[in-house]
């Protein structure tokens, strides 16, 4: 793996973001890093070893399952605070996750999924829309799942989806992402992304019930293909 891919990758993706959600405060949105930028053939044939990231002439599509779903039990209806400060009344999926995730910014889990991604879910240290910006342009992805710690996590996460639309080089890009029990599907193209698709004893627990940010996440590789950020529900 080039060190010097991972730090200009970081670089680019943060500069997005930069760019991106100062303009959109409100809105839940979630861009593809690795369809904008590319990857060096060796991680891209890694990244689409189980065929779970698929690259066409029309870009990249991603799909699969959780590796453990949610117990269907285990789900129920819990109140998410918005970034404006209403509370939505949604449905909660509550599991026990295996790794815990923290930085300077940011604390919350991974939940694997069967084809060697997984969904890093992360809920900023400070509340506030300007906190979980901060956190996320300054976040290493990357480094933060490759130490992430095999830790139990009581973990309560809503479903949630979004969909987001941007200009870059004077293309513009649609995006939507779903995520529940069934795990997220997102699909991208070139210049259209469509997603469609987040008892033992406990070291930690996390509930998402405010404004959070999330990836999909490569395993080996650590290089994040989606990121996204969710301020309402």
């Amino acid at each position: 793996m080039s060190e010097e891919f991972l730090k200009q990758y970081k670089a680019s993706t943060s500069e997005l973001l930069a760019t991106v959600l100062p303009e959109n405060k409100s809105k839940n949105l979630v861009i593809s890093p690795y369809a904008l930028f590319g990857a060096p053939e060796e991680i891209a044939e890694k990244l689409t070893k189980e065929n779970a990231l698929v690259i066409t002439e029309d870009g990249a599509t991603f799909d699969s399952a959780w590796k453990i779903h949610f117990d269907p039990e285990n789900i129920w209806k819990e109140d998410f605070t918005n970034r404006n400060g209403t509370v939505s009344n949604i449905d909660f999926m509550h599991g026990t996750e295996k790794y815990y995730l923290e930085d300077k910014g940011f604390t919350g889990f991974s939940k694997r999924y069967r084809s060697g991604y997984s969904l890093m879910v992360l809920l900023p240290k400070k509340e506030g829309g300007e906190a979980l910006r901060e956190a996320l342009i300054n976040a290493d992805l990357g480094e933060m799942f490759k130490n992430r710690k095999d830790e139990n996590v009581r973990s309560a996460m809503p479903a949630f989806e979004a969909d987001f639309a941007f200009e870059k080089d004077e293309t513009t890009y649609k995006a939507c992402v779903k995520v529940n029990n069934e795990g997220p599907n997102p699909t991208q193209f070139s210049a259209i992304m469509s997603y469609t698709g987040i008892m033992s004893a406990f070291s930690h627990n996390v509930k998402i019930n405010r404004p959070f940010a999330f990836a999909i996440i490569h395993d080996e590789t650590c290089v994040p293909v989606f990121v996204g950020v969710i301020n309402r529900l």
